[in-house]
């Protein structure tokens, strides 16, 4: 964008970017390889993608072992990967589930919006209104001025490093950037418990005890502007 950051607004598997070796991206990342800050190997499946990190997680101690009292059932495809090789930044956008987010390597930079600030951030597309049309990490003060309304938004801005944990609730506004140099998270995104499901209906059904990642697909698919 006109700061030089590279924003990402799909996955490598989504097929939106050339796939390449995991193994030799990271190498590549953690030497600090300009090719491989051009992609951004997000929305990993573990179990699929790297299956002997996805075994030892199904019996260590992790986020879900320790707080998965508080929210519903994991997705049906386990624990996610998002890696990135330096200040790899997503849009604004929302997710209709839980995340545990734990930093494995490096740091991230969030910016977050509690659903209350949904008129200020000009959300679109019609009718799923799941992301922001104001560019990643804008100061309200610096509101651009065809959208006014975002002077008086209230974000949190956060910044997580390896081995910190992030609840990020479900509905909230985000976006997302990655520190200086190789970093990765792990995600476990779950429905929401019981106690705060909505008697609406939608796209999104707390109900069910499992769901799987292809729910959400339908909102990060049609999130590019």
């Amino acid at each position: 964008d006109s700061k030089g950051r590279r924003i990402f607004t799909e996955q490598m598997t989504d097929n939106f970017q050339p796939m390449v070796n995991f193994g030799d991206w990271v190498l590549g990342a953690a030497a600090g390889s300009t090719t491989a800050s051009e992609r951004y190997p997000a929305k990993l499946p573990l179990r699929k993608w790297i299956p002997e990190l996805a075994a030892e997680l199904d019996t260590a101690e992790t986020p879900l072992s320790r707080y998965g009292a508080c929210v519903g059932g994991l997705t049906r495809e386990g624990v996610f990967m998002y890696a990135g090789a330096g200040d790899n930044t997503t849009h604004t956008h929302l997710d209709p589930a839980e995340n545990f987010m734990l930093v494995a390597h490096g740091s991230k930079r969030l910016q977050l919006f509690p659903p209350g600030e949904f008129t200020k951030l000009y959300p679109w597309p019609n009718p799923k209104y799941h992301s922001s049309a104001v560019p990643p990490f804008t100061l309200p003060s610096d509101s651009p001025p065809e959208f006014p309304a975002y002077a008086d938004a209230r974000p949190v801005e956060v910044e997580v490093e390896q081995g910190d944990m992030l609840y990020l609730p479900a509905f909230w506004y985000h976006c997302v950037q990655g520190g200086k140099g190789f970093n990765a998270i792990l995600s476990w995104w779950t429905s929401i418990h019981p106690s705060k499901r909505d008697t609406g209906s939608g796209e999104f059904q707390p109900d069910r005890p499992e769901y799987e990642i292809s729910d959400l697909d339908h909102l990060q698919s049609e999130a590019a502007p």
